[in-house]
């Protein structure tokens, strides 16, 4: 169900639960106390306000069982008074709603900051230490007290509706501590106001939300994993002469449909880069690769003596192509293996994903703990992405990835 967006604050006096309407978004959905030997008891199930006196004039009500008002100002305090007490809240807040809980309130006709204890809900407060779970003025929150030791994905937020920078690890919690001892990450730090982490059932979907995550959301300190236009591939073919190498795009190609491509590379100087890297360790003629141009002498590399002499006839051009395929071979594009989509299933404990996947391409997984999450490509538009490509590649053609067909 929707949750409905409504002005509301909270506070406690003495151990007395009030909620008040002030300048924020959100509703109330539920409240508990306890105690070491009383358990939970519920101040607020959605049915009835018996367990709340109103301080003020705020039109407080019930509606799709949530404690909502959006006229006058004041509190809602419970009846009973509290000793030693934890307390449970649900709450739902827009993302500028400036609300709290107030409790141990020396004042119960005029609640402040300064006669109680104020639990904050302001995740967009200019000082983000005493945001949302802290005490303000006296006990500030702590960035990373939620992190689990888990595998996922963890997102850095600043004052910008952009994140700052997204990461995963196989231990959020470990991994995002790390960050603070980095000296060359102290002005991304700096700008630094929540931290939000999404556990995953296993690694493999940490890395495929990762990626798309930073595909989507564009954060400002991530450089690597962004989306490319056009990959570029070395294809190479048999011709009379010989072995041919043409530099190809995906403007031209379907990456992961077709046999013969070598390398995946955001632009053609990169893949130009790499097989000259190449053709030094294999002493590979660059003229017959097409990389540079040669005389009657032969090429460059023929002079330095590294090259075999296959642009003057000196070596078979057969042992030079052997080379070129040895060379290549590291870099080669697989084909999509299956006939349809698949599943790759991970699992921890009861906790089960299932990351559907179709022609190298990512659509979403499903989550035994809640809904699909859908990516914006379907199935009937999948195409090659090449992080999900490096992702993925191994495990399943190595049979180390539990996979389950897709009807």
């Amino acid at each position: 169900m929707k949750k409905p967006s409504i002005p509301s604050r909270a506070a406690l006096w003495a151990g007395v639960l009030a909620i008040p309407l002030l300048n924020a978004c959100g509703s109330i959905g539920t409240l508990e106390w306890s105690s070491a030997d009383a358990g939970y008891t519920t101040l607020f199930d959605g049915s009835d306000l018996n367990q709340w006196k109103p301080v003020g004039n705020a039109n407080w009500r019930l509606q799709d069982g949530l404690l909502l008002a959006d006229l006058g100002s004041g509190f809602l305090v419970t009846r009973q008074n509290y000793q030693d007490f934890q307390l449970k809240v649900d709450f739902w807040v827009d993302p500028t709603a400036n609300s709290g809980i107030y409790i141990r309130c020396t004042d119960l006709q005029n609640i402040t900051a300064t006669n109680a204890y104020e639990v904050n809900i302001y995740d967009q407060r200019p000082d983000p230490s005493f945001g949302t779970g802290a005490i303000v003025d006296v006990a500030k929150v702590s960035l990373t007290a939620h992190l689990p030791h888990a595998p996922g994905v963890y997102v850095f937020w600043g004052d910008s509706s952009l994140p700052l920078y997204i990461g995963k690890s196989v231990d959020i919690r470990s991994r995002v501590m790390s960050h603070f001892r980095q000296p060359d990450e102290a002005r991304m730090l700096a700008q630094t106001r929540r931290i939000e982490c999404l556990p995953t059932a296993g690694e493999m979907g940490a890395l495929l939300l990762e990626s798309r995550l930073i595909k989507t959301r564009q954060p400002l300190f991530n450089q690597r994993l962004r989306r490319t236009k056009h990959l570029h591939s070395w294809r190479l073919s048999e011709e009379a002469a010989g072995l041919a190498n043409d530099l190809v795009s995906s403007a031209e190609v379907v990456h992961g449909q077709i046999q013969g491509l070598f390398g995946l590379f955001a632009s053609r100087h990169a893949a130009q880069e790499k097989l000259r890297t190449l053709a030094a360790e294999h002493k590979l003629c660059l003229a017959t690769l097409g990389l540079e141009k040669t005389t009657q002498r032969g090429c460059f590399g023929l002079q330095l003596r590294q090259c075999d002499g296959v642009c003057v006839g000196k070596e078979p051009r057969a042992d030079h192509d052997e080379r070129l395929r040895t060379a290549l071979q590291q870099l080669q594009v697989h084909v999509w293996p299956y006939a349809t989509a698949i599943d790759v299933v991970e699992q921890s404990g009861d906790w089960v994903q299932k990351h559907r996947i179709l022609n190298w391409s990512y659509l979403g997984t499903w989550c035994s703990k809640g809904t699909a999450t859908e990516s914006p490509q379907s199935a009937d538009t999948a195409s090659f992405d090449a992080d999900t490509y490096a992702i993925l590649v191994k495990p399943l053609l190595k049979g180390e990835a539990r996979v389950e067909a897709v009807a």
